[in-house]
């Protein structure tokens, strides 16, 4: 097959494409939105925010261009730009930071050391390293450490001093 049809579709779907409305931002940043060209006589737009709650900005319009310009945005999510005919001008994508999505475990050391810190009692954590144990582990740890037998014992101990006990009573009785 010849690859001048393909290439001829590609290079005018290119030239064709138009600029790109969305832009993608960080929650806490500030944030700059470029206003396209064909909108450049607006002077307010609406916005609404992933909540849908409705506000409202001034454009600036400059010799370079016209943009919008957000301080600090809080909430992740899409936020919808829309002239004041109703039309969409643009969308802005907040996510939060990447780094606070990577899960890296924490040293056993450093848990230990926190929650010594945290309080005056000795506390021993207990670490699973082998996750197809974790319902044995949870079984132990709710059943704890066995005191029938040390019960028994103080049971079968008070049994026979109350039993030496009372012969020694009932002999001075007699």
């Amino acid at each position: 097959t010849s690859l001048f049809p393909i290439i001829l579709y590609r290079g005018i779907t290119y030239l064709t494409a138009t600029e790109s409305s969305s832009i993608m931002a960080i929650a806490g940043n500030e944030i700059t939105v470029n206003i396209p060209k064909k909108f450049k006589n607006i002077d307010n737009v609406k916005i609404v925010d992933p909540n849908g709650n409705e506000f409202y900005r001034q454009v600036a319009d400059l010799p370079s261009g016209a943009f919008l310009k957000f301080d600090e945005i809080k909430i992740p999510g899409v936020y919808n730009i829309f002239s004041s005919t109703g039309r969409i001008i643009s969308q802005v994508s907040v996510n939060l930071l990447n780094t606070e999505s990577k899960l890296d475990l924490i040293p056993k050391d450093k848990i230990t050391s926190y929650l010594s810190s945290k309080t005056t009692l000795e506390i021993k954590p207990e670490f699973i390293d082998d996750y197809t144990t974790i319902s044995k582990s949870i079984i132990r740890s709710r059943s704890g450490t066995e005191l029938w037998q040390l019960f028994l014992a103080l049971a079968l101990i008070c049994a026979a001093a109350e039993m030496i006990v009372q012969k020694a009573s009932k002999n001075e009785l007699e």
